[in-house]
């Protein structure tokens, strides 16, 4: 029987799936629990009267799953038994933290989701003040994980005057003022 979770619960991240069981028609000693996730492969739980499996849900797609329990006790296995869940993870979420000025514009980048996110575009521009060169900068961070952080930075700045700071990256926005004095930006904030 699988007492944890229960029947349409909804999980994410690890959980520890458990249960319990019991061999009253044979000999009475179990040599093993097994647990499958939809149709996957059969793995050994830890334990056999009362057992436990580790599970990371972020192996498999949001939706619904089936879990699946069996006991072995040497001879026979038993009759399966199922619980079904929800699995809703975190979906990946990109933000903008930490515009700063120094020599060029910098901003770190924060993945917030547990999942991998591929090919996200960022770009930093400056809309005010006398920029010579390096008013808009783009690119693509080509992969970042769940909870990973990347800065990006202009790749290259001139200018002179008070301006307007615009980061993006992925649908994120950020602004921030401050003051070119030629690759400088100073009193960012």
């Amino acid at each position: 029987m699988i007492t944890s979770p229960q029947e349409n619960e909804t999980v994410n991240g690890t959980i520890i799936i458990e249960g319990i069981a019991a061999d009253p028609d044979g000999n009475e000693t179990l040599d093993c629990v097994e647990v499958r996730i939809d149709d996957d492969i059969w793995y050994n739980a830890i334990g056999t009267t009362s057992w436990s499996y580790s599970w990371d849900t972020t192996t498999v797609a949001n939706g619904s799953h089936t879990i699946f329990a069996r006991s072995f006790d040497g001879e026979l296995y038993s009759s399966l038994f199922l619980v079904n869940v929800t699995v809703m993870n975190d979906l990946p979420t990109v933000t903008i933290a930490g515009v700063s000025g120094g020599f060029r514009v910098s901003a770190t980048i924060t993945n917030t989701g547990v999942e991998t996110v591929y090919n996200v575009p960022w770009s930093i521009d400056l809309t005010k003040g006398f920029i010579l060169v390096g008013r808009h900068t783009e690119d693509v961070i080509e992969e970042l994980q769940g909870g990973e952080s990347k800065t990006v930075t202009q790749k290259s700045l001139f200018g002179i005057g008070t301006t307007n700071i615009i980061v993006t990256a992925g649908s994120a926005t950020e602004t921030a003022s401050g003051f070119v004095l030629g690759p400088l930006v100073l009193g960012v904030g």
